[in-house]
């Protein structure tokens, strides 16, 4: 009996290994003046935290194809005198495209797509002065508590921007398919919109006395400005 469920065991662990997650851990000491570049095409969320260390730290599991694919998955770490690139590849990307049917009630073909299956988050501690640009296609983008220069940028993702209430930020934000909301008064530079228009913003505002700029852009995707330290949701 006993070599029976060790072979058991074993054959789970097989299994259970076979459909690991493609594991992610870049760990970059940062200089002064370098800035850091996130390229992570495929994931669905990117979660900013803020670190005291000048240290650039990106962590994901990522599964691509329910597993099938993962071994075609890359990160890249590109480190120059003026930047830090981190940057995702699958390769041979068009082979791993997979045919999604839609039918209507009565059976027939109503659409036909080809898309790539990505399940998988990244959590990236970066530290706070930092200048940082993040660009994505599916992934929700979480940036929590960041006073520098950014450019964030999501295809058919959120993104959800939490500051500090004290910090003096000039924000440029853009959703085409997607509204935006805030918990805070922003004093708008230029020339107020004078209409709103449902689904797409546009918007040039600042927070105290402006300085630092923010460029947040989501073409699909709802878009939220709130306070760090405010614990009441919205």
């Amino acid at each position: 009996m006993k070599p029976s469920m060790i072979l058991l065991s074993s054959l789970l662990c097989l299994t259970i290994c076979a459909h690991a997650a493609k594991s992610i851990d870049e760990r970059i000491e940062l200089r002064e003046d370098q800035e850091v570049v996130l390229k992570l095409k495929f994931a669905e969320s990117i979660n900013v935290i803020p670190v005291n260390e000048n240290i650039l730290h990106v962590k994901g599991d990522i599964e691509i194809n329910d597993g099938e694919n993962d071994d075609a998955y890359s990160v890249e770490v590109e480190n120059s005198q003026s930047s830090v690139i981190v940057q995702s590849h699958l390769e041979h990307d068009e082979e791993h495209y997979r045919i999604i049917q839609t039918f209507d009630k009565d059976g027939n073909l109503k659409s036909t797509s080809r898309s790539v299956d990505v399940k998988g988050h990244y959590n990236v501690e970066v530290p706070r002065s930092w200048k940082l640009s993040v660009k994505t296609i599916n992934a929700d983008i979480n940036i929590t508590n960041q006073a520098a220069p950014m450019k964030i940028e999501s295809i058919n993702g959120e993104i959800d921007f939490r500051f500090d209430q004290n910090d003096d930020l000039d924000l440029k934000v853009s959703t085409i398919n997607g509204d935006c909301y805030t918990d805070t008064e922003f004093d708008w530079i230029g020339k107020r919109p004078k209409s709103y228009q449902v689904g797409r913003t546009k918007a040039q505002v600042r927070l105290n006395n402006g300085g630092l700029p923010i460029e947040l852009k989501t073409i699909n995707g709802f878009m939220y400005l709130r306070r760090h330290n405010n614990h009441h949701s919205m």
